[in-house]
């Protein structure tokens, strides 16, 4: 069973606490932050140090890679922050045991 939130905001979805759901259960992120706007690229080196990294993984798909990866690669390593980059062969990238074990196995 799906359900839609497409009616609540990232703020509603993400709440501390979490959120109460049609299915009767109250659902939690562990998100602590997020970042939407023009130019965020930017600010991932400014996120990496806030929360204490000191090595990047940068997942994507072909289709995210040309849109933004490549650019967040430069920007990671033109702030001399070392990272890891793997792109999915297949786009669009579904949910599924093989996907997550392609980027476990190439986690450093």
């Amino acid at each position: 069973m799906a359900y839609d939130f497409g009616h609540m905001s990232f703020d509603e979805l993400l709440r501390r606490g979490g959120f109460p759901c049609a299915c009767g259960k109250t659902h939690s992120a562990l998100l602590e932050e997020y970042a939407v706007g023009d130019g965020i690229l930017g600010l991932a080196p400014e996120y990496v140090k806030k929360y204490g990294g000191t090595k990047a993984f940068v997942l994507s798909d072909g289709n995210t890679f040309d849109a933004a990866g490549e650019r967040l690669c430069g920007i990671l390593k033109d702030n001399g922050i070392p990272f890891v980059s793997h792109v999915f062969p297949s786009a669009p990238l579904k949910p599924a045991e093989k996907t997550v074990g392609s980027a476990v196995m190439h986690y450093d």
